[in-house]
């Protein structure tokens, strides 16, 4: 059957309006039109005046025929042309809005596609209870206040938030590092679902406030993570516009309410446990509602709400029609369209975006769920694949053979329009990505420069001032140790005490003795140079050129010092060296390379200098060796504090260390300066770039269900 054929066989055909759909007329703005809505699929759909006379008149059992010769009669506005009304009933049934009395080739096709994305693992609901008794119940109990008394009480803690924002915004940043951290995830995750529970409760009780109700909630699973949800479809039979907005808003304003009441906890909270929770809260609640809620790309609130303000309830579907109708021209040329409709470009340009970001979900999803699951995970990543990319793949390779049949002029220009976009995917891939990577560092002495106390010792004299200039050899300072003195003394003595049975032992002929003593001076005097030398090395010279820094010796005179502890400082241009902390995903292409490097470096704002950077130094760690890069010192990379050793910062992530000579730079640098390195790019390509993040990601997430 040819497809001229099926179309007007369907045209003689009697439908009838599914049973959970509604038809309802409103009037905005002068225009009178139709919404049509789905409650089971929470779908809504937006037509005009002579669309709602035929769907209302198939709804009374009348054929396609009978229904437009009845609509001509009873309404003079009535005007749909034949094209029109075979779009229509094609597009009605592909919504399941009608059904025919009879099964055909049309409904059949588009019921299999819906089966196959019914049962998707990536996105499902589960209803689980009718929650419409206790909104009830606590719609009361919120009425029972006066308005002006809610709308105050929620401006005030909107307003106590932004102040402690502002207020301990330094604080609130260093303490938040640690959000994001790997260990974290778990409690992040109940945070999370306690989150969304008020989240969808804002829904519902907006709704029942301004007199709708919300009959379903349930749970979402989206790669088997938990998401609630509630059934609030009702509120589209609102007349108010305003109305409808505020219910869809209701839940990321919930959201803030928790996360303004989690920060005033947070800032009088001494808890630990308390502030990590709180900021947990407060994270989860602004980028969620951010990244997903607001976001008008997907089918949340922000969607909704873009929707209402534009006057345009089914604005997704609309979009996707206004690109699928842009490619069928570019494709098949300009005068082959389905539905030969015209859209605005702010549509058009909406389906784009929202066609770039549903590509970015499932490319998204698909990852996860081949790292997350294992071998299940696999199956997962592998229908969706299918789903979204193999099977529409397959059904266009299809429809183009089709054409090439009927019409092969049409078949070239797409092969032709669909070659050319693939060319075009391939250079932008191929193009580099940012030419290069920073990383920050710190000015810091080499350890040679550090001069330490190498006993328990007093100090004595001290020769030299802070800031003086000194010569290789020359005498900083002199300590002493009563200790190493009363040593010296006793070893003496044990010497000599040793030589006597020596000399009596030979005059005694006695060869034995005089061998055991003989071999106890060689031991005695062993310990008697080694003392001295220790004695010796109290007094500390330069061991090169530079300016001294003493570190407030004065202060010691007299007193004892300990051993180890840093005494003064000889700082030179090859005293200083650059300290790098790259992060690991960057840093590992530089790890065994043992040829220098040069790279470009700014400190302290003083502009781009080339320096030499060394590899083979290189050392991966999330030790904090410099507190000078830290949050918590002020610094650019997140730290957490050790809880077994409060003293002790680690970074979140693992990070690269490495060390560069300064002795290039014009201007002579500080210990403790910070600035930023330009690093040669680690990818050539985007393509690559894509790739190796992925398969990284993918090996991280491995190695971190492995551990």
């Amino acid at each position: 059957m040819t497809a001229q054929a099926s179309v007007q066989s369907l045209l003689n055909s009697r439908f009838r309006v599914a049973d959970t759909i509604r038809l309802q007329l409103r009037t905005e703005k002068c225009e009178t039109f139709c919404i049509i809505s789905d409650g089971d699929r929470d779908k809504y759909f937006h037509v005009g005046i002579n669309e709602y006379y035929l769907l209302s008149l198939l709804a009374d059992g009348n054929s396609i025929a009978e229904a437009v010769a009845i609509a001509a009669r009873q309404h003079q506005e009535f005007d749909l042309a034949e094209s029109k009304v075979r779009e229509l009933v094609i597009w009605a049934l592909r919504q399941r809005i009608l059904i025919p009395d009879r099964p055909t080739s049309l409904a059949s096709s588009d019921g299999d596609t819906q089966q196959v994305r019914r049962f998707s693992p990536f996105w499902f609901k589960i209803p689980i209870c009718d929650p419409s008794q206790i909104l009830s119940w606590i719609s009361r109990q919120i009425r029972q206040v006066p308005t002006v008394v809610w709308l105050a009480f929620g401006s005030l803690i909107f307003l106590n938030a932004i102040w402690i924002v502002l207020e301990q915004g330094q604080r609130l940043a260093q303490q938040s590092a640690a959000v994001f951290g790997p260990s974290n995830w778990l409690w992040m995750l109940f945070c999370w679902i306690a989150l969304k529970l008020f989240h969808e409760l804002g829904h519902g009780l907006s709704c029942h406030l301004m007199g709708g109700t919300a009959k379903r909630c349930g749970v979402i699973l989206v790669l088997f993570a938990p998401l609630a949800y509630i059934d609030v479809s009702s509120s589209w039979q609102f007349c108010s516009r305003m109305q409808r907005i505020v219910v869809a808003i209701s839940g990321v304003l919930a959201e803030f309410a928790v996360a303004s009441i989690a920060l005033v906890v947070w800032s009088q909270s001494g808890s630990l446990w308390v502030q990590s929770t709180m900021l947990n809260l407060v994270w989860l609640a602004t980028l969620s509602s951010v990244l997903f809620n607001i976001n008008p790309l997907m089918r949340f609130d922000g969607y909704y709400i873009l929707s209402d303000l534009i006057g345009k309830p089914n604005l997704h579907d609309a979009g996707i029609s206004a690109v699928k109708s842009l490619f069928q021209r570019l494709c098949w040329g300009n005068n082959y369209s389905v539905t030969k409709e015209s859209y605005p470009t702010a549509t058009l340009l909406y389906g784009i975006a929202c066609l770039i970001w549903r590509l970015f979900v499932c490319c998204s999803l698909v990852v996860a769920a081949s790292a997350l699951f294992d071998g299940v995970g696999v199956f997962v990543a592998l229908f969706g694949l299918f789903t979204w990319f193999i099977r529409p793949l397959w059904e266009a390779i299809q429809k183009w053979f089709s054409r090439w049949q009927s019409e092969p002029h049409r078949a070239i220009r797409c092969l032709a329009v669909c070659s050319l976009a693939a060319i075009l995917l391939g250079a932008t891939l191929s193009l580099p990505p940012l030419p290069y990577q920073v990383a920050h560092c710190v000015v810091e002495l080499h350890e040679s420069a550090t001069t330490r106390c190498p006993e328990d010792a007093q100090l004595v004299q001290l020769l030299i001032k802070d800031g003086e200039h000194v010569d290789l050899g020359q005498t900083i300072l002199v300590l002493d140790s009563q200790e190493l003195r009363l040593q010296i003394q006793d070893l003496e003595l044990e010497l000599a005490i040793a030589q006597q049975l020596e000399r009596d032992a030979k005059t005694k002929h006695n060869p034995g003795d005089r061998k055991s003593a003989l071999r106890e001076q060689i031991r005695i005097r062993r310990q008697l140079q080694t003392r001295k030398k220790q004695l010796l090395s109290l007094t500390l010279k330069a061991n090169q050129n530079g300016t001294i820094q003493t570190k407030d010796l004065e202060a010691y005179d007299g007193a004892t010092l300990q051993r180890g502890m840093p005494l003064f400082q000889i700082i030179n241009n090859d005293s200083l060296q650059l300290h790098l902390a790259l992060p690991s995903s960057h840093g590992e292409i530089y790890r065994g390379e043992h040829s220098a490097t040069d790279v470009q470096v700014n400190l302290n704002n003083r502009g781009w200098e080339s320096i030499r950077m060394d590899p083979s130094s290189s050392i991966a760690s999330r030790e904090v060796r410099n507190l000078a890069l830290a949050t918590i010192a002020g610094g650019p990379i997140p730290v957490t504090v050790d809880e077994a050793n409060p003293e002790k910062q680690n970074f979140l992530s693992p990070v690269i260390r490495m060390n560069a000579s300064l002795s290039g730079l014009s201007a002579k640098p500080r210990a403790g300066e910070l600035g930023i390195v330009k690093l040669p790019a680690k990818y050539t390509t985007i393509g690559e770039l894509l790739f190796y993040c992925s398969r990284d990601w993918i090996r991280e997430k491995l190695k971190q269900k492995a551990s």
